[in-house]
């Protein structure tokens, strides 16, 4: 029976900290929604907030796009012609993040090589590959529903596997973080300097790059790729404008998040108990990001301007 029933807003808190004390396992369905989206939201403060920094957010929409190409040549490839057969979920995010890759490297490739601006290189693979995707559903799935799954997650039905995909990225991405911090943090800042004294920035541009893929894929079957924008960018332009580092700026991202986060399970609960709405839970986080946002947009304080100090 989940402890968690019949619970309101505060009544939540309540349960969820004598259980922290007492024994929290086996994890209750509540908890484990709690478990996703704080590795969800750790992931997106960090790889969001260097790609604010960096003004790239448009590459975490066009990958959150063209993920689509590797579901569906995915399922072409294992399942033409069966319209019952069910693929397994690893090949589908293999496929998602092969794709997600392809992005990365088309963009780049456009930018060094054809001299393109970054939003034009962008704007070509992301027009490109998603035209793509919907030519291949058009011709070669029309009768065949992949699944709202696999493009907007698994709703609020996490299992165990979901806590460990979320888990790993986020672990990945804080090692990788804190081996390279100053790295990252004079990149963000200023490349040409970085390049002077021989930081070798490409690199970790790359580096960056297979970061953003790894982890909006590695949302793709628990949030969904339409939630992890909004935590990939909304914390971080909200960090921005309060932040006076490069420290500040991350640790308020991650606290905007995970506040959200804590928030919308309680409420998504407090909701079900008191009025029998099931509401989604990644859908009460990003529209409780959206209103910090415009909040804290019409609050006006003096600070200075983002140093990597």
């Amino acid at each position: 029976m989940n402890p968690y029933k019949g619970a309101d807003f505060f009544s939540f808190f309540a349960i969820l900290a004598k259980r922290l004390f007492t024994g929290i396992l086996p994890l209750a369905s509540d908890e484990k929604q709690l478990l996703v989206f704080l590795g969800v939201a750790l992931s997106c403060s960090i790889v969001g907030g260097l790609l604010v920094l960096r003004r790239m957010t448009m590459m975490a929409n066009a990958i959150s796009h063209t993920v689509l190409l590797g579901v569906v040549t995915v399922f072409l490839i294992v399942g033409a012609g069966s319209y019952s057969l069910l693929v397994p979920m690893p090949l589908f995010f293999l496929g998602a993040l092969l794709a997600a890759l392809l992005t990365v490297v088309l963009i780049t490739l456009f930018k060094t090589i054809f001299r393109l601006q970054e939003d034009a290189s962008i704007g070509l693979v992301f027009t490109g590959l998603f035209a793509l995707s919907i030519l291949l559903i058009t011709k070669g799935a029309h009768n065949v529903h992949l699944g709202v799954e696999v493009i907007l997650g698994s709703g609020d039905l996490f299992v165990e596997e979901d806590i460990q995909i979320v888990w790993i990225t986020a672990l990945f991405n804080v090692g990788l973080l804190l081996l390279f911090f100053k790295e990252y943090k004079l990149s963000s800042f200023d490349e040409v300097f970085g390049a002077t004294i021989g930081l070798y920035p490409r690199l970790f541009f790359g580096l960056l790059m297979l970061q953003s893929a790894f982890t909006t894929v590695a949302a793709l079957r628990a949030v969904g790729v339409v939630i992890v924008l909004s935590f990939l960018v909304t914390p971080a332009l909200i960090a921005k404008r309060y932040a006076k580092t490069f420290n500040q700026f991350l640790l308020l991202s991650m606290t905007v998040s995970f506040i959200a986060v804590l928030l919308a399970v309680a409420l998504s609960r407090h909701m079900l108990s008191t009025y029998s709405l099931g509401l989604s839970t990644g859908g009460m986080a990003s529209c409780l990001l959206a209103l910090f946002y415009i909040i804290l947009q019409k609050k006006t304080i003096k600070v200075s301007s983002l140093s990597y100090g």
